[in-house]
């Protein structure tokens, strides 16, 4: 042993302890339970320069406590002289026979902590081979809010969940620097919060239920180590107010991030606020869904990237907002999603939500799903869907709204390719789309089909070579094209209309009137505004004017405007007629004749109103 000489020394309370004697230098762990303890006097200290070896990280300032219980060793900030060190530290068995208190009495090594703790201060190697598990989770278990475990720039290999509890806290160097690994055929949850499996589906909201609260993550990764598992997810949480930064979660069996908490409300205290906040998450590479989000109600999601979900299951989700009474909520406030590379839908959409910008792109089913139940009283800034319909099965959109009573400011869809995916369908009532960009780049597929109730869309469609532009289906009712714009000359069909009613077109295009398709199967009953930008032509499904016949005539032929022939033309005047009757004839799809029985010496101004 070296020699080093010291004052004083700061212990565990903060404050100042004096020394009296040397303190020497010693490599290891195990040197230090080679000393006499016997001769020793509280207070004196010794300088361990590595926990296994010399700077491995686990190292630091030990002194003699003679009052300490025995009872309280850990193995690492607190350690009994009479404990027997592993012969074996890649035998988990003896580290936990180590990291286990036996002994009676007092007397105990204790370390000087400042701001954190480590695994390293509990023996972990994280040099991606040795079983870190139990070294990690002893950090964990002293750990609080102003107590993080920090872990180094390492790779730790861990072959049992990490059980995190209310207000502990885990920060790393960097997501591609401090790294949680699964080990070879552990099948496990990475990380999962404390009662978890006794919570989950329990509805369960209050903390003296024993939900967790408070705890954070942030600055590290998780690497599921798929390709060696048969089972297995990356984060699961049963909890509130967490909060998760800058995490990278990869490489997953199953489900890379899970979080649930029960569908009731109330608080007892402050530890019952729901509110927790993901700041930055990226999710790359699982079997399963990428995240599922089940509450807390009211969280906030800033910045999620999901990529590469649904490997072994294409029923999964990218990324699934989910609601089931009496179970749970997740309704969350978001700010940005981007998502892609799904082998089912992109993101699902099965609670009330809001959110700033959600991105859908290049998934094999719907890129964007709201939910026929549970997907309404969205209210979503911006939306953009890409490329979806990646499997080119004809059968899904970039965006499917089977909920209803949403709203959503800006929908871009850009198809990017020939895939058949369509461009947005619409099955659900009451949902309003107030700008919309939808470009086919010769897509196979319909750029707009509704199938509901009272919608409303404003926007621009283009390039859609197959299934056309725009496509009603009965019932459909209350339908608003406010201001659609349409270049169809490269598409096939505008309308494919079948019989519905009571709907307000209002939609401008590019072309002639032939690309507009079957006018003929709208129902008397829509309002069809229709102007074609090349001939200045309009046409209408209801229209009304007023009409002179000159003096000395008994005709005017009118152009009605209408998109096909009146079936009703109502006649009013402004003039007196001195006795003579007006009547209408010659009626087709352009023009009709209103004739007056005797030629007048003055002109006579006839109102009429005319529609399909």
């Amino acid at each position: 042993m070296s020699k080093l000489y010291v004052d004083e020394i700061e212990n565990l309370n903060g404050s100042i302890k004096p020394v009296k004697n040397i303190v020497a230098k010693v490599d290891t762990i195990i040197d230090l339970l080679q000393i006499d303890t016997s001769k020793l006097e509280t207070g004196e200290q010794f300088h361990v320069l590595g926990y296994h070896t010399r700077n491995d990280g686990g190292g630091g300032i030990f002194y003699w406590d003679a009052d300490e219980d025995k009872a309280n060793h850990n193995g690492g900030t607190i350690i009994d002289p009479t404990q027997t060190f592993p012969s074996d530290w890649s035998d988990t068995t003896q580290q936990e026979t180590w990291f286990t208190a036996n002994g009676t009495g007092n007397g105990c090594w204790k370390r000087v902590i400042g701001d954190y703790v480590t695994p390293e201060m509990f023996g972990a190697k994280g040099d991606g081979v040795t079983d870190d598990t139990k070294t990690i989770q002893r950090a964990v278990n002293m750990s609080h809010t102003l107590l993080p475990v920090e872990l180094s720039a390492k790779t730790y290999i861990v072959s049992e969940p990490i059980i995190i509890d209310s207000t502990q806290v885990i920060r790393g160097k960097g997501k591609y620097l401090s790294v949680i690994k699964a080990a070879d055929g552990s099948n496990i949850d990475v990380i999962k919060t404390k009662n978890f499996d006794s919570l989950t589906g329990q509805n369960k909201w209050f903390t003296s239920d024993g939900v967790v609260y408070g705890f954070e993550l942030s600055h590290f990764q998780i690497d599921g180590n798929r390709d060696n598992q048969t089972s297995g997810n990356g984060i699961k949480i049963y909890g509130k107010g967490y909060r998760i930064d800058e995490v990278l979660i990869k490489n997953i069996k199953d489900v890379g991030f899970y979080s649930e908490t029960g569908a009731t409300g109330g608080q007892n205290d402050e530890t019952d606020l729901p509110e927790c906040i993901i700041g930055s998450l990226w999710i790359k590479t699982t079997g399963k869904d990428g995240f599922i989000y089940r509450g807390p109600h009211d969280g906030t999601i800033k910045h999620l990237v999901v990529a590469d979900t649904g490997l072994d299951d294409d029923t999964t989700n990218g990324v699934s907002f989910q609601y089931l009474a009496d179970t749970y909520n997740g309704s969350c406030d978001i700010e940005f999603i981007h998502e892609y590379a799904s082998r089912g839908d992109g993101i699902y959409i099965g609670t009330p939500i809001k959110a700033g910008l959600l991105i859908g792109e290049s998934n094999w089913k719907n890129g964007i799903y709201f939910d026929s139940v549970w997907g309404t009283y969205c209210e979503i800034s911006r939306i953009q869907a890409y490329a979806n319909d990646r499997g080119d099965t004809q059968s899904y959109w970039n965006v499917l709204i089977e909920g209803h009573s949403n709203k959503i400011g800006l929908l871009r869809i850009d198809n990017k390719s020939s895939l058949s995916a369509g461009g947005i369908k619409i099955t659900g009532k009451h949902n309003e789309i107030s700008g919309m960009l939808n470009r086919g780049w010769g897509a196979s597929g319909t750029a707009v089909r509704i199938e509901a109730n009272y919608t409303t869309i404003n926007g621009q469609i283009w390039q859609w070579d197959g299934g056309g532009a725009i496509a009603l289906s009965t019932p459909s009712e209350g339908i608003n094209l406010c201001n659609i714009n349409v270049d169809i000359s490269e598409v096939n069909q505008f309308f494919d209309v079948y019989l519905s009613k009571r709907n307000i077109f209002n939609v401008r295009g590019y072309d002639d009137a032939a690309a507009f398709g079957t006018l003929s199967k709208l129902h008397p009953e829509n309002e069809i505004c229709l102007y074609i930008e090349t001939t200045g032509v309009l046409y209408l499904s209801k229209n009304k004017g007023t009409a002179t016949i000159h003096a000395g005539d008994t005709s005017v032929v009118v152009e009605h405007k209408l998109f096909s022939s009146p079936t009703t033309i109502t006649l009013g005047q402004n003039s007196d007629l001195n006795g003579a009757d007006l009547w209408v004839s010659s009626i087709n799809s352009t023009s009709f004749t209103i004739n007056i029985s005797s030629a007048q010496t003055s002109d006579i101004y006839v109102k009429w109103y005319a529609e399909v």
